[in-house]
């Protein structure tokens, strides 16, 4: 009885004091907008508007991620996915679909944008880019694209279902004579 009234002391001693405060939602280094800057190519510094891209070629897509005021923020992380009906392979990230604004951009014109690095693959009408901040991800933006073909450096592609069976195919006539 004596211990069950000195652990009721030391709880009832514990309890007395109120709680400290927690600390106030961080909203104001949350990602608020996401802005595609535009697309440039990457031979090139001139912007192109709107965006008519030639297939086969790579080009840069300009973000920029700010919080709350329009305060650009550092080191954040965005991601970019295409957005298409088509299930064909239009458009690729050869350097990855990930950027991070820097921490210490060269000017205060760089602060919070990155630039993330695509190929222009397939044709396809209705195909976009949308990027979202990692942090954030109802904080998106979309840029409508259109792809065309370049008529300058015109290909042809065969594409052969199974060609080991179409070479046992001619194999096979090819040992058969006639007399």
């Amino acid at each position: 009885m004596k211990r069950l009234g000195l652990v009721l002391g030391f709880l009832a001693a514990c309890s007395s004091g109120a709680l400290p405060e927690l600390p106030p939602v961080a909203t104001e280094f949350t990602p608020n907008q996401v802005q595609i800057i535009g697309v440039w190519s990457t031979d090139s510094d001139e912007q192109l508007m709107p965006p008519v891209l030639v297939v086969g070629q790579a080009y840069k897509l300009k973000v920029r991620v700010s919080a709350l005021g329009d305060r650009p923020l550092s080191s954040e992380p965005l991601v970019a996915s295409i957005a298409s009906d088509s299930f064909e392979r239009v458009i690729s990230f050869p350097r990855g679909d990930t950027c991070i604004t820097p921490a210490e951009p060269e000017s205060d014109s760089e602060r919070g944008i990155c630039t993330i690095v695509f190929y222009a693959e397939g044709l396809v009408r209705d195909v976009a880019i949308v990027v979202r901040a990692q942090r954030a991800l109802a904080v998106t933006d979309r840029i409508d694209l259109d792809l065309r073909a370049d008529i300058a450096s015109a290909r042809l592609r065969f594409v052969v279902p199974d060609i080991k069976k179409i070479g046992c195919d001619i194999y096979m006539f090819s040992t058969y004579k006639t007399y």
